[in-house]
This record gives structure tokens, C-alpha cells and sequence, in this order.
């Protein structure tokens, strides 16, 4: 099963309560499947650039839906599958793949290898980008969105992008703002085209936050899992890498204190509450 949202959405919170069933096999964040994408940047952030990065990235999204991906190679992969896969399962990976199925097969299987008679859970929040290639590709596929307010979400997408390189390559610099907001415009379209739909459970992290114990209840019945059986346990000491201080907490679960005020400009705020989908329109909290 799969974990996605917005990065800095909450999904972090949400693995760490997975990861309080014996059922269920957490890992730290793979960061692979959205990687066979040759049209990502279209995907997270719309059309961006001239008419001939436009036709470019159009190009390789009918690539990629024809099955095929351009530029995956598993040996420059493998250093970032989680180490608890083991050498040998991770070996079996090396050597460039074109073909999405294959490339999203291997994963599986090396995921299944490891959780053995347990089922994996899956968080890359970038995933939210290829439910597409995801559902086509995997069998019966469950997917457990989280949805944040966008004042909160992209302020913690900027702040995140002052502090650590990972988030600056992408929300740093004078256009950081815009980006960020555009990055949360198309993450939570994609949870909204999935509303309703079979194999999703979609979220928000202010409800779940304020009410935690109802939505381990719900996420429980969506999953089949035995009553009771998932723990209000935010611990993230076996489920984030060495070099993602980030995301390293241990504490209680309560609802996030708002950086808004602190990492914008009355005009940012403005910009944001002029330019943001508003998720109230289809997840109400």
C-alpha cells in the first residue's frame, strides 16, 4: 500500500502510525517509483518554460504512457533503496531498465522479499504524481492520501527549503513561492481526481491530528486490519534515513503549530490564499 500527499503534508505522521501494526511493514522513504517519470517536473509543477519545454515534456508523458521510460538505471538507484532490503535483494536490481511494468515489478517483488508474510507500506510523497503508473502496474493497489491546509503546507514547503538542500533545489530562490504553490495545486488535484474512488482513503492532517484515534478506526476498516490494532505512537526511529533530520520526531501527536506567520510577508500570505486550491471544496475538516 501506498502513503501520499504533498510532501510536508503529514505523511511522515501517517507511516509512523502504519508502522504500529505487527500486520504491516513499514520502510524509510524509497523515492523510486516517481523516478521512471520523464515528464515529472510537468507533473508536480504544470506546464513551466518555453513552447519547446512544453513539447518536450508532452513527449515524454506519451512515452511514459506507452509503457516505456528513458531515463531509469537501478545501478544509480540502488544506493537509495532502504538498506533493509538487504545486499542481495538489492543487488538483483542493478542494470538499466526501460520498461515501466519491469522496472515496478522488480520493486515489488523486492518489497514483498522483505515484509515476507506482512504487507508493505510504501511513502514517497512524490507518488501522488503517478497514481497512474502506479494503478496500472501494480495489482489492487491501496492508497492513503493526506491532505494540509496550503497556508501550512507550503509554508513548511519554504521554510523546509531555507534549511535543507533537498527542499531548496526545488522551493528555494525568487521563484521558490510560486513553485511551492504550484507544487500544492497539483498534488492536491491529484488526490481530488481520486475522491470517491476504489483502493483510496484521502485524509486531511488537521482531522487527524485533532482526532487521531477515529482515523486509526477508519484507516483500520480501510485496510482490513483487526480493530484496535493501529496505536496514536508518532515515533519515527525505524522509518527515516540517517540524513533526513527533517522528519526525525518522537513525540505526541498534536496538531501543528502554523510557520506562516513566521517564514512569510503579509503579501506572501496574500499570494498564497489568492493562488492556492482551497481542499475545503472536496475534503471539509
Amino acid at each position: 500500500m501506498f502513503v501520499v500527499g504533498c510532501s510536508r503534508s503529514g505523511t511522515t505522521l501517517v507511516q509512523s502510525l502504519l508502522a504500529t501494526s505487527d500486520r504491516l511493514l513499514a520502510l524509510p522513504e524509497t523515492n523510486r517509483l516517481y523516478a521512471v517519470a520523464d515528464d515529472l517536473d510537468r507533473r508536480r509543477f504544470g506546464h513551466v518554460g518555453g513552447v519547446r519545454r512544453v513539447l518536450r515534456d508532452r513527449l515524454r508523458g506519451l512515452y511514459n504512457r506507452a509503457g516505456l521510460t528513458r531515463k531509469f538505471d537501478w545501478s544509480k538507484n540502488v544506493d537509495k533503496l532502504p538498506q533493509a532490503l538487504g545486499d542481495e535483494v538489492r543487488r538483483r536490481a542493478l542494470g538499466r531498465e526501460r520498461s515501466i511494468a519491469r522496472i515496478y515489478t522488480q520493486f515489488g517483488e523486492m518489497l514483498d522479499a522483505v515484509a515476507g508474510d506482512r504487507r508493505w507500506v510504501e511513502k514517497s510523497p512524490q507518488n501522488i504524481f503517478v497514481l497512474d503508473l502506479i494503478e496500472r502496474h501494480f495489482a489492487q493497489p491501496q492508497f492513503v492520501h493526506i491532505v494540509r491546509s496550503p497556508l501550512d503546507n507550503i509554508a513548511s514547503l519554504v521554510d523546509a527549503a531555507r534549511k535543507y538542500s533537498t527542499f531548496g533545489e526545488r522551493f528555494g530562490g525568487a521563484n521558490g513561492l510560486v513553485k511551492a504553490v504550484r507544487y500544492y495545486n497539483r498534488a492536491l488535484s491529484c488526490s481530488v481526481a481520486r475522491r470517491g474512488a476504489d483502493g483510496h482513503l484521502i485524509l486531511r492532517y488537521e482531522a487527524l491530528a485533532a482526532d487521531v484515534d477515529r482515523h486509526l478506526r477508519r484507516l483500520e476498516a480501510f485496510l482490513g486490519l483487526p480493530a484496535d490494532s493501529l496505536h496514536p505512537v508518532y515515533d519515527t526511529t525505524d522509518i527515516v534515513k540517517d540524513h533526513e533530520v527533517w522528519k526525525r520526531n518522537s513525540r505526541a501527536i498534536r496538531p501543528a503549530s502554523s510557520k506562516a506567520h513566521e517564514v512569510f510577508t503579509a503579501e506572501q500570505i496574500a499570494y498564497v490564499e489568492r493562488h492556492a486550491l482551497d481542499p475545503d471544496r472536496w475534503f471539509p475538516v
